[in-house]
């Protein structure tokens, strides 16, 4: 054997064996997980109708199976089971890290008590000389038996007034009892009891004067039918102007 190819062997052994070095060096660093507690203060027990989830200074304690620990911040992908799209008393939410979970029980508080993902939302667009103002269907697709009839308020501050009140889809009818300029009590139905909302459809479209300075919109006495039962919808507001 030539001088050069032994060297070229010798060279090729050295880096094999530095890579199994490394490998077993890794491997050792990957301790086994024995079990993770959530650190107390690392969720509220209580959380408002549509509050994300803040995850500043949350952590686990991780114990390994050789009996060492170290504090391990949370993500998001380590969370599941949390929602706070409807009121509850007693949710849980489920932390998992390496194999090992821990939960932690929290409830979801609102002025009425919500059941349904189902939200109403305004999109407003600066015509010139007045507001066109439509009414969208939020979080349809999350309603398991679908959306077929929708009922609310529409009432109005700083003066914006509305007007020519229109259904967006052919497949559904409208009926709109509009006690002021100021305020108007919609009612959307399936023409035949089959079509849904579809998810982020515009429901309504109307159009409303502009405030002088700052002038709101919003949604009052909100509900929605999927066909066999009638479910409240939280109130919102947008705010022109300002």
């Amino acid at each position: 054997m030539s001088k050069k190819v032994f060297r070229v062997l010798m060279l090729s052994l050295l880096i094999c064996a530095l890579c199994l070095c490394m490998l077993v060096s890794c491997t050792k660093t990957e301790r086994q997980v024995s079990s993770i507690q959530i650190v107390k203060g690392a969720f509220k027990e209580s959380y408002a109708l549509d509050e994300s989830l803040d995850l500043t200074n949350s952590k686990i304690l991780v114990t390994y199976v050789d009996g060492k620990t170290e504090n391990v911040n949370i993500t998001l992908g380590m969370v599941s089971g949390f929602d706070t799209s409807k009121t509850t008393t007693g949710a849980t939410l489920t932390v998992t890290y390496r194999g090992q979970s821990a939960n932690f029980i929290y409830k979801v508080t609102n002025a009425v008590s919500i059941d349904t993902s189902f939200r109403y939302q305004f999109e407003v667009v600066d015509g010139g000389a007045s507001l066109d103002v439509s009414v969208k269907a939020k979080n349809a697709s999350m309603v398991a038996n679908g959306v077929y009839a929708m009922r609310f308020t529409v009432s109005t501050t700083g003066g914006i007034a509305l007007s020519e009140i229109k259904v967006a889809s052919d497949k559904f009818g409208l009926e709109c009892y509009q006690s002021s300029v100021s305020s108007a009590v919609i009612v959307v139905y399936s023409l035949n009891g089959y079509d849904s909302i579809e998810d982020n459809a515009t429901i309504v479209t109307l159009k409303a004067t502009k405030p002088a300075t700052l002038g709101t919109l919003n949604i009052q006495n909100a509900s929605m039918s999927d066909g066999e039962q009638d479910y409240v919808v939280p109130a919102i507001t947008y705010t022109y102007g300002g």
